[in-house]
Parts: structure tokens; sequence; C-alpha cells
């Protein structure tokens, strides 16, 4: 900082709007002296933001959750990078990431190897596709594995007038 008085120009800490702002600034110095204005633009880029989301999927079906549709539908439509990674998982579910992933699809298959729902949560870290990168606030999705019906093999003879009960045959 050079002694002086300001002329022209936002002061120091301003806080800019999103978008292109110039920037005119000129000063005086304690001589009494004016340099040339000094001209630039500032870019405030905005910052990617969706809401937290469940969804269902089965048994061995990949997530395939497209984050940046999810941005675009919910959130504020920016263009975005990801990294997601699976925070939490009940213990009857296994094929989650459990290892910083990078894109704009979750693509995990799941596997849920209980008679009951369970689920899995995916942490998102969301940045602006701009240089540099503005960060988001991190949402969660939360994914709910069904489980698959599993038949039993039917008994190859059974007698006339007899009943086939599928409720016990289906797991």
């Amino acid at each position: 900082n050079l002694p002086g008085v300001r002329l022209a120009g936002q002061a120091s800490g301003t806080v800019f709007p999103i978008g292109v702002t110039t920037v005119r600034h000129s000063y005086t110095d304690s001589a009494g002296n004016t340099g040339p204005q000094c001209v630039f633009t500032v870019t405030v880029h905005r910052r990617p933001q969706a809401p937290n989301r469940g969804i269902f999927i089965c048994d061995d079906d990949t997530v395939d959750f497209n984050l940046q549709d999810h941005v675009d539908s919910l959130g504020n439509s920016v263009a975005s990078t990801f990294e997601w990674i699976a925070i939490s998982a009940t213990a009857g579910v296994s094929g989650q990431s459990t290892t910083l992933q990078s894109g704009p699809i979750i693509d995990d298959v799941l596997d849920n190897s209980t008679r009951v729902n369970q689920t899995v949560i995916y942490r998102v870290w969301p940045s602006s596709a701009t240089v540099p990168p503005c960060p988001g606030p991190p949402f969660d999705i939360h994914v709910t594995v069904r489980p698959s019906s599993r038949v039993r093999i039917l008994p190859s003879d059974i007698c006339p007038g007899d009943q086939l009960d599928v409720a016990k045959l289906v797991r």
C-alpha cells in the first residue's frame, strides 16, 4: 500500500457481484500528484450448489447417478467437476467406492446381500469448471439398495391337488 488518497474505484475489501466488473482506480499521493488511472476487470464465478438427494436402486445395479444433471436440475446449473466417495454404508451392502473418485457419474455396482434395504451415502465435492475452479459446498447422495428376490429351485414332482406356496420360494 502506498500512502495517498483513492480518488476513484472500489475500496479495499470490496465484495464483487457474480460476473465481470470493470475496476477503475486513480490515486493521489501525499504530495498531491495524481497517478495514471489503473483499469482492470474482476471476474467472479459462481460456486456449484445442489441439495442432498435420495435414490433407490435394486441389488446388483449400477448407481448411475449423474452429478452434473443433479446440479443442473435441482441446483444452480453451474458447469462443474466432481470428486466423490462413499462415506458410510450399512453392513449388508458392498461395491461402494471407499477411495476418492473423480467424475460426473457415480458408477458403483452395489450388492445387497440381505433381505432388507441397505444404504450407501456418497459425499460429493463440486467445483466450478472455471479457471481457477471455485469449490461449492458438498452435498450427499443417499442410495437405498433394495434386496433382490431369490427363487429356490422348485421340486420336479408334486402330487395332484397339492398347492404351491410361492411365498416360501421367494427370498
